[in-house]
């Protein structure tokens, strides 16, 4: 978490709010979330995770390992996916909620 308010700093992020908590811990809706976790982690906090996205908002998941991101992109259905970044064998997913409801849980 410290690394993470540490970038913020660095880009003069003002609008970033950084949460140390799992996602149950965090209250409103949001227009972009982040959840840097393993596969089974991303799994587990599915619901808690769409209920905190936004209508139309973005999820971006990362640290996902390549073989894992189809079965985690599915998992996350109905967000449909607008881009996926490989590098090193890692994946980064950016999956869209639909503008209307944005609870896709």
């Amino acid at each position: 978490c410290e690394e993470a308010r540490r970038n913020v700093r660095r880009n003069r992020g003002r609008r970033i709010d950084v949460a140390c908590s799992g996602p149950e811990g965090i209250d409103g809706r949001f227009d972009v979330v982040v959840a840097n976790l393993s596969a089974p982690l991303l799994s587990d906090c599915r619901r808690a995770l769409l209920c905190r996205l936004a209508a139309g908002g973005t999820l971006v998941l990362a640290g996902l390992l390549a073989p894992q991101a189809r079965r985690v992109g599915t998992t996350f259905a109905p967000l449909r996916q607008l881009a996926e970044r490989r590098e090193r064998g890692w994946v980064a997913l950016s999956l869209r909620s639909d503008a209307r409801s944005g609870d896709a849980a």
